[in-house]
């Protein structure tokens, strides 16, 4: 009889979680990308789609701008549906930090494991730089995020669709608007289970850069 597995056993090693073998990848102590301590924070409101919105690329595009999602029958329902799960309260944490371990290495690969279970593809853990946040809302309103921390979630298109695509169908948006529903429910369970352990936490879709 299989011998049933220590709960630190399943925490602690580094066996493969998700569907992509990514403990093969090849880890560095410098980053190989230069990025230098000047970057300025962006403006939401200065984004290509906002931009788009307002009309800074002409009344054609203006026009088109709110039917981009609607358009499809398919598009404009996910599209609902992941604008309902983006309005769910973000209530406070717990006030007690709940009976886990609290080394870093084990809560990390718990997180991980957590979005896995919820089919995330690729579920990573990284520093949050200051230039990685929006520097204010589509309203104006100022974002300031006292995280440490970001939990980086990774969803890939489903590659028979997209593979069977022409670019002219009406599939693409679809296939974009599936997994921004996707990634709302992971985010959002995600982040309130982490309240619910002690920890503060918020799926911040809108004020990631």
């Amino acid at each position: 009889m299989k011998q049933e597995r220590e709960y630190g056993d399943i925490l602690c090693d580094d066996t493969q979680l998700g569907p992509f073998p990514m403990h093969r990848l090849k880890k560095v102590n410098k980053p190989t990308t230069v990025i230098t301590d000047n970057i300025q924070r962006l403006d939401s409101r200065e984004t290509a789609f906002t931009k788009a919105a307002r009309g800074d690329y002409g009344p054609a595009v203006e026009k088109e701008v709110p039917r981009s999602t609607l358009k499809y029958p398919l598009s404009a329902t996910l599209t609902e549906i992941r604008q309902a799960v983006g309005a769910i309260e973000q209530k406070a944490h717990a006030e007690d930090v709940a009976p886990i371990p609290q080394e870093p290495a084990i809560l990390t690969r718990h997180v991980k494991r957590l979005g896995y279970f919820l089919k995330a593809d690729i579920v990573s853990v990284c520093e949050l730089p200051q230039h990685a946040v929006y520097s204010h809302d589509s309203q104006g309103s100022p974002i300031d995020i006292h995280y440490k921390y970001a939990i980086v979630i990774t969803l890939s298109k489903d590659y028979d669709t997209v593979h069977a695509s022409t670019g002219y169908d009406w599939i693409t948006t679809p296939l974009s608007f599936d997994l921004y529903l996707r990634l709302a429910v992971i985010s959002q369970t995600m982040a309130n289970y982490i309240r619910k352990l002690g920890y503060p936490a918020s799926a911040e879709a809108q004020g990631i850069a």
